[in-house]
């Protein structure tokens, strides 16, 4: 009997362990990299990526953009993506993990400050779609 209860003990730990390991589907992280690396750290225009926002986020970063500072042009709130942190070079991802069913954890450096940003990211026809995020630093 102990021997079961170490065989099924065992079995959730290496399924647990397993959920560790599971590799970010490659259009998810390109997607993430390609916004950080040409919109959130170096600031392009989003409207090239609009497509993979759902009308929801959108809609949040042009209004925190608006409540910044003015209307006018569509605009984004791209900052809402790291710290803000200003003043450094220092600005990489670090890693991406995967954190649940379609569900994303970015670990980054903004200025030297470390910082996660949690997304969640369907696939929509093999094209990934930003349903949400947070960001915590």
């Amino acid at each position: 009997m102990k021997r079961f209860f170490c065989i099924i003990i065992a079995a959730i730990a290496l399924t647990a362990c397993d959920n560790d390991r599971k590799a970010c589907p490659k259009p998810v992280e390109e997607f993430i990299t390609n916004l950080y690396d040409n919109y959130v750290f170096n600031y392009g225009e989003l409207d090239s990526i609009a497509v993979n926002f759902s009308p929801a986020v959108l809609d949040r970063l042009r209004k925190a953009y608006a409540d910044e500072y003015c209307e006018g042009n569509p605009a984004y709130a791209v900052w809402l993506f790291r710290t803000s942190q200003n003043g450094s070079d220092e600005q990489s991802i670090d890693s991406i993990k995967v954190a649940g069913k379609d569900r994303y954890t970015v670990y980054l450096t903004d200025g030297g400050t470390p910082c996660i940003c949690r997304m969640h990211i369907v696939l929509k026809a093999g094209k990934p779609v930003l349903l949400d995020f947070s960001t915590r630093y």
